[in-house]
């Protein structure tokens, strides 16, 4: 371990060297063009242009070329000025991430002093740098759209499709294989697609091939900027309040009646200048969510109740009161807090710290009348950063980021609050008494730390880990005047429930605890070297700690059924702590020139597990450890755009990157502890994933008010993690991740954008993918082993279970009135593929046909209205406009939610018992309603908006 840190240490030390004078600005855009002499045509050289109520500017060289670099993201005015000419004033210029915005300037001679001349300018609907496929979502964009958070924004972009199970993919990728960025600093997936639409000032889905400065991702990067602090006081408060409402009772019950109070939402920020402190300022936001939930069960069962079932004489307890429960019931805190000041001219120092807390429990059928026994989630999310700038002159600027995030989740039924004080002398005989013999054959005894004695002990995890504990077991709840039910009772959720019954009885036994936290330093440069020649380079370091504590509570006689959780030589208890380690270094080259532009660029990964494998991959139990060696790559990426006519551009690019996956699969299990059945094992050797990527694309703009973009994209994805299954006897069978498999995804995609004036806008996108793979899941082997009789893993591509042929977004928001909109968020999709079973067993191939296809409609209207300073806004959110029942999920006998055969050869085994009260219909236990969308969900809002000048 000792010489995996040195390397670490000293891999860090020598790259900091080499990179010691590049850093990076990886958020703001460019503002260059050409200034002429109106009447001439000549090149005006010394002409002053600024940026409006900003500190950046520049001057026009001999040429009359100007660029203003690091600008943030937003819409802007620039004034140029010069001695003998009118003032030029050019309004409503758009700036993105990454991007040039082109702004030429003709002055117009004068004798007198103070003449201005505006100009307001017209948004470009082709960006002739635009180099691979990229989609921009403004803060105007936001205003209007029927959208709450980051990952609703981006499922309504081309190449995005959601799996069944929520989850984004792009462009036909895994989940897993997408960055989040937070003002250019790389975040957790929560966090990244939590974030309230009300504090994001752009979001930037780069889908192509993305530039060297950007890693650790195969399908794409979401890089979202955040609002900066007003230059006077200012903020935003708004209230909401809504309720799903559907007459779709067969599948969601009490969805019918209308309550506003079932999800509330409250969004405030505030900020400008902090008092007492010259060129420095603020920016604070929260969102509170309080959902009451709204799918339902009924408490007909508490954990206490046990059952029978022999023969006809069914005997199932029903302690519960009847009480009507919501089982997805969620409430979440998420706060931001942007603090800087520009200590001089030419630097600027910000703080920005994150912070989420949420509490969830998710709808679980099988627990739907007995909803005591389900998990708590529970999430906390830290993260703080410090960026520190410095223009070194008007064409280069360093920046140096610090950051540190702290996630910590845990999954339990109760939960423990440590430490807490435990008597070892259960039974109170003043002896120490031998309970049982534990899985390594030692005794177990009262005398939980082994001091000979018999103490009051204090427990906390690492006491749990090196000794096991029993633990607390309060009353939780009365039955009647006369039952006292602890926390934890002997009777578990049991495995001998009929199939297609409901849990009677028990709770889950699992408690889950996760620690991740990342160190994160970003020294970059960003400089324009020549005319033609923007230079980015930078590098970037980040430590991990990984922490996993998984465990089971165990009641038995050996434990005097008091709950107790063994120590980490049980294969009921996994704690362990990880430190992995990685570095990437870039440069890179944007070249302007007239007739063409050209990103290129190279990147370097590196990767430490800073653990050990074993040197017998096949017998890991019986080999010998040795350490896991580092992974590493470099990765060429180009891009090029050139025009075809004034207004047309196409673009290629091509690239290679480089992912390692998810510290849980190198980890997990690391002490090899055998279950039963098949075992699951982590690998700290794990290869990184590959994938080598493709596009072509086109733009044309047909009018003013028109453009077009075709775009063709192939993806090369080589080394996807996978599991390996491997048989030693009839006692050991376990799976192993691996880098072996295989996938590749290729598509087009059109978009058509209509901008009419303020009126009408129109956003119109089709996608058609085809995504391929040996496998969905990395546990796929895990699972078809599971199977009686097993099933053989595919050693071919199939289709992936997010693979959607044809979808179509279209976005249409009319504004009749200055003070009022409405807007239209229409989707089509094809149905995602499944594979046909008839009782349990493959009648086809794996995902060889597909379910129904997706529709659905959301809208928001909305009404400006103005109090002296103040606006206030009244608004309407429909999602699910027409209340359509998209299934998610079907049954694989059928292809549909709502039908299956099972009633042909089940049904008599509930059907005989359905007079009993405790025993429903079958029908209701096999259509669940998370096999369907949400339904029609409305929300009302007010926000009152603020400004102190």
């Amino acid at each position: 371990m000792l010489a995996g840190w040195k390397r670490r240490i000293s891999t860090f030390c020598i790259s900091l060297f080499c990179v010691a004078g590049f850093l990076q600005g990886a958020t703001g855009g460019k503002i260059a063009g050409r200034v002429t002499h109106g009447e001439s045509g000549e090149p005006l050289m010394g002409v002053n242009i600024m940026v409006v109520n900003e500190s950046l500017g520049a001057a026009s060289d001999d040429e009359g070329y100007y660029t203003i670099l690091n600008v943030p993201p937003g819409t802007y005015e620039i004034m140029a000025t010069s001695i003998g000419f009118k003032t030029a004033r050019i309004q409503n210029i758009q700036v993105n991430s990454d991007m040039t915005r082109t702004v030429n300037i003709q002055l117009e001679p004068t004798v007198l002093q103070g003449e201005e001349v505006v100009v307001v300018a017209e948004q470009p609907l082709v960006r002739s740098d635009l180099t691979s496929s990229k989609s921009t979502v403004t803060e105007e964009d936001l205003e209007v759209m029927p959208v709450e958070s980051s990952s609703a924004i981006l499922s309504t972009q081309a190449g995005v499709t959601q799996g069944s199970d929520g989850a984004l993919h792009i462009r036909g990728g895994r989940s897993s294989e997408v960055v989040y960025m937070i003002d250019g600093i790389p975040v957790n997936a929560n966090l990244g697609q939590s974030i309230s639409t009300n504090i994001i000032s752009e979001l930037t889905l780069i889908s192509g091939t993305f530039n060297a400065e950007y890693g650790k991702a195969m399908s794409g990067i979401v890089n979202i900027t955040t609002k900066d602090a007003s230059r006077d006081l200012s903020g935003n408060v708004k209230l909401q309040a809504g309720d799903m409402f559907s007459q779709n009772t067969h599948v969601f019950t009490d969805v019918d009646e209308y309550n506003p109070t079932t999800f509330l939402r409250t969004d405030f920020d505030v900020s400008g200048p902090i008092p007492l402190l010259k060129n420095s300022g603020f920016f604070i936001t929260g969102t509170i969510k309080n959902s009451k939930g709204w799918l339902y069960g009924v408490r007909e069962h508490n954990t206490y109740d046990s059952y029978s079932l022999v023969g006809d004489q069914w005997d199932i307890m029903m302690t519960g009161d009847s009480q009507r429960v919501a089982l997805n019931d969620n409430f979440s805190v998420n706060t931001m807090m942007k603090l800087f000041v520009t200590p001089t001219d030419n630097t600027k120092l910000m703080y920005q710290v994150a912070a989420e807390k949420s509490d969830w429990q998710n709808y679980d059928h099988a627990w739907k009348y007995n909803p005591n026994g389900r998990y708590q989630h529970e999430n906390q999310y830290v993260f703080h950063a410090l960026h520190f700038t410095h223009s070194l002159s008007n064409k280069t600027y360093y920046t140096l980021k610090f950051s540190h995030s702290d996630k910590h989740a845990e999954d339990y039924v109760h939960k423990l609050d440590m430490p807490f004080e435990w008597n070892e002398d259960i039974n109170g005989n003043g002896r120490i008494d031998e309970l049982g013999r534990k899985s390594d054959g030692s005794p177990f005894t009262e005398d939980l730390n082994d001091d000979g004695q018999l103490t009051v002990v204090s427990v906390d995890w690492d006491f749990i880990k090196e000794h096991g504990s029993f633990i607390p077991n309060p009353v939780w709840y009365t039955i009647g005047d006369s039952v006292s039910v602890p926390h934890y009772v002997v009777n578990t959720a049991r495995s001998d429930v009929p199939s297609y019954h409901f849990i009677y009885g028990g709770q889950n036994t699992g408690y889950y605890l996760s620690d991740e936290l990342t160190s994160t330093v970003k020294f970059d440069l960003t400089s324009q070297v020549t005319r033609n020649h923007l230079i980015r380079t930078g590098a970037e370091a980040n430590f991990h700690t990984y922490h996993r504590n998984n465990m089971a509570i165990e009641m038995s006689s050996r434990t005097m059924w008091e709950p107790y959780i063994p120590d980490v030589s049980s294969s009921a208890h996994d704690d362990y702590t990880r430190y992995p380690f990685d570095f990437s270094a870039y440069i890179q080259d944007k070249i302007e020139l007239q007739d063409f532009i050209m990103n290129i660029g190279l990147r370097y990964d590196y990767f430490d597990a800073n653990d050990y494998t074993f040197s017998d991959a096949t017998h890991p139990a019986q080999s010998d450890t040795v350490e896991a060696s580092p992974k590493s790559q470099f990765s060429p990426r180009l891009g090029l755009s050139f025009p075809i006519t004034d207004q047309g551009f196409i673009h290629f690019s091509y690239g290679h990157f480089f992912q390692m996956p998810s510290f849980y699969y190198l980890y997990r299990n690391p002490d090899l502890k055998r279950t039963s059945g098949v075992t699951q094992f982590g690998n700290p050797n794990l290869n990184a994933q590959k994938t080598v990527m493709y596009e072509l694309g086109f733009q044309q703009q047909l009018s003013m008010t028109t453009a077009i973009d075709v775009t063709l994209f192939y993806r090369d994805i080589i080394n996807w993690l996978s599991s390996e299954y491997n048989f030693i006897d009839n006692t050991f069978r376990y799976t192993k991740y691996v880098t072996e498999d295989y996938g590749n995804v290729r598509g087009i995609t059109f978009s058509f954008t209509q901008r009419s004036g303020h009126a009408l806008t129109l956003n119109l996108d089709y996608t058609y993918q085809l995504a391929e793979g040996n496998s969905s899941s990395p546990d796929a082997a895990y699972y078809d082993n599971l199977q009686i009789p097993p099933i053989e893993s595919e050693k071919y591509v199939v289709p992936l279970a997010w693979d959607v042929r044809h979808s179509v977004n279209a976005n249409i928001t009319i504004r009749p009135v200055q003070n009022a909109g409405i807007s239209f968020l229409n989707r089509f999709s094809t149905g995602k593929p499944y594979t046909p079973a008839v009782q349990g067993q493959r009648n086809a191939e794996e995902n060889s046909d597909n379910k129904p296809f997706h529709m659905t409609t959301d809208m928001q209207a909305y009404y400006d209205f103005y109090v002296m300073k103040s606006r206030f806004r009244l608004a309407l959110k429909i999602y699910n406009l027409f209340d359509r029942l998209n299934e998610n999920y079907v049954h694989d006998d059928t292809g549909r939610a709502g039908y299956s055969l099972i009633p042909t050869y089940a049904g008599h085994a509930v059907q005989e018992h359905e007079d009993h009260p405790a025993v429903h219909p079958l029908e209701e236990y096999i259509t669940p309603p998370t096999y369907y969308s949400n339904p029609r969900q409305i929300l009302l809002s007010l926000s009152w908006q603020f400004k102190r000048n």
